[in-house]
């Protein structure tokens, strides 16, 4: 579960940065 949501943050802000 917390992996999954680190994978999505990850997803949503590197394309942000």
């Amino acid at each position: 579960m917390l992996g999954g949501l680190i994978l999505y943050g990850a997803l949503f802000l590197i394309p942000l940065q």
